[in-house]
């Protein structure tokens, strides 16, 4: 219940209840809950099965890894699931409703992921991942979006998700102001005192 991956476990436990398997071993590769996960993030992402690699997350349960291009037209996907089967468009539907509906749900009231949300009143969805990832949705225009910081340190990931999406003009400059403390964070000594800012560099 502690854990910052309890909804994802949660999750993963009422699709097991769901299936009437054994919770015993859940977070198994081979557990039901595990296959159909997989399976899932196959039909997404369009890799195949036998391609994903697989790890241990740190909470325990398996982790997907693919090219983050994939992970991209995944979210993509989620937002605008055109070509999906009916019932797996209707479950990337309800998910982005239900996001945009209680965003606080996703990450919490002060965190950039529900921020986002609610800045753009639902336009843009994100959720960070760990190790300096960052997916996000963009459903009316079918975009997906994916930055990764390459040592995995995730001081910089938030500023530079916001000056992306900024060049791109896919945040306006008022959007971009109500993010400012994500944008430009403060960087703060042990006394207190603001010693410096984290500035994003760099021009797509």
């Amino acid at each position: 219940m502690h854990n910052n991956c309890s909804g994802k476990h949660s999750g993963m436990l009422s699709l097991n209840s769901h299936l009437g398997a054994s919770p015993d071993t859940y977070m198994s590769p081979e557990h039901p809950v595990q296959v159909l996960m997989l399976d899932a993030v196959s039909a997404m992402s369009d890799v195949p099965k036998e391609q994903i690699e697989l790890g241990i997350d740190g909470c325990g349960v398996p982790v997907f890894g693919m090219p983050i291009n994939r992970l991209a037209l995944a979210f993509a996907r989620l937002g605008s699931p055109d070509g999906l089967s009916e019932g797996r468009a209707n479950a990337c539907q309800r998910i982005v409703e239900a996001v945009r509906k209680y965003p606080q749900f996703l990450a919490g009231s002060d965190r950039f992921d529900t921020r986002l949300i609610e800045v753009t009143q639902g336009r843009i969805i994100g959720k960070m991942g760990a190790e300096g990832i960052f997916a996000l949705s963009i459903p009316e225009l079918a975009i997906g979006f994916v930055l990764k910081v390459e040592d995995g340190n995730i001081r910089a990931l938030y500023p530079a998700v916001i000056e992306a999406l900024k060049q791109l003009h896919y945040l306006s400059e008022a959007e971009v102001s109500e993010l400012a403390t994500f944008h430009t964070p403060a960087v703060h000594n042990w006394q207190g005192t603001e010693v410096g800012r984290i500035r994003p560099d760099f021009r797509l």
